[in-house]
């Protein structure tokens, strides 16, 4: 997706439709995983944290900071 400034941020998806990450300008990537439910369970931030929850804000956007 090409931003108002030019810059691109990419997605891409699992085979179930599920957001796997985020590739934003300077390569910074957030990287998502998954139950077997498809509830998201876990990201990980661009500098290698990682943060879980319980699946309760799979409808919710996760966006990068």
């Amino acid at each position: 997706m090409m931003e108002y400034n030019g810059h691109t941020t990419n997605y891409t998806y699992t085979a179930r439709g599920e957001l796997a990450s985020i590739t934003a300008p300077g390569s910074k990537v957030w990287t998502f995983a998954y139950n077997a439910l498809g509830q998201r369970t876990q990201y990980t931030h661009p500098n290698g944290t990682r943060t879980g929850n319980s699946g309760t804000v799979r409808h919710n956007a996760l966006c990068p900071p």
